[in-house]
């Protein structure tokens, strides 16, 4: 199989590369079908295609300016492909009128990031005082740092630094691409005598909250002088050594 594989490969080679003005010739000697993809960038071909060298020969002179075939490119295992350029613009800056919707769509979503900001912040405010509110909860569930019960990657990091001296405890915080999020703690189970090692996981990981959070304080205060000038990832990351 693999001889006939590598003689037939060696043919559809010779052939777009003997026959470079078209793909027709060797589409009809191998009966398959020449396909059009959308205008795409040099990059956005290599991804696809999963081969940069494809990629390359698509934006060699020879392709561009001679109008020929790329040659033979063996993209995965078994599989050859060859390309040429049907079309071709100059990467150049885009009108307002391209990219007009785009900007649109990302102050629209923006402004309802703010606007969710403000109203989370408000319902917080108002839970914490103790005012009644028309909030849809969803439905309560017991979780600890191993089982999410379906809760997002962003509660599962805050949950844990909701003070609970007084229940319910209330916390809000910016969930990426989710809006505004409140979180509210009616219950917390500290009975971990008889899991000690649940209880060294619980304060290592509380020591470690701990840590982060008055690494961002102390970045805080240092913001706050003026003359001072500091790196803060650097900052940040020996502080958490």
């Amino acid at each position: 199989a693999q001889a006939k594989y590598a003689e037939l490969a060696d043919d559809f080679g010779n052939t777009v590369y003997e026959q470079s003005g078209s793909l027709d010739p060797v589409a009809k000697k191998f009966n398959v079908q020449v396909q059009t993809s959308p205008a795409m960038s040099k990059d956005e071909i290599s991804k696809f295609f999963k081969s940069d060298r494809f990629a390359t020969l698509v934006f060699s002179d020879e392709v561009l300016k001679e109008k020929r075939n790329t040659e033979a490119v063996e993209v995965s295992p078994n599989n050859l492909i060859a390309g040429r350029v049907v079309e071709y613009a100059p990467e150049a800056p885009r009108s307002f009128d391209e990219v007009k919707g785009g900007i649109e769509a990302l102050l629209k979503a923006e402004a309802a990031g703010k606007l969710a900001q403000q109203k989370g912040e408000a319902l917080l405010a108002d839970l914490k005082a103790g005012k009644a509110t028309d909030t849809d909860w969803i439905t309560p569930v017991t979780i600890d740092r191993r089982n999410a019960q379906g809760l997002s990657d962003g509660v599962m990091r805050n949950v844990f630094k909701v003070n609970t001296h007084t229940l319910p405890a209330y916390y809000g915080f910016n969930e990426a691409n989710k809006g505004y999020t409140v979180i509210k703690v009616i219950a917390v189970n500290q009975k971990l005598k008889d899991q000690p090692d649940v209880a060294d996981r619980a304060f290592k990981a509380y020591q470690a909250a701990l840590g982060d959070e008055m690494s961002h304080a102390y970045v805080g205060s240092l913001k706050a002088k003026k003359d001072i000038q500091f790196n803060a990832k650097v900052l940040l990351s020996k502080g958490n050594e």
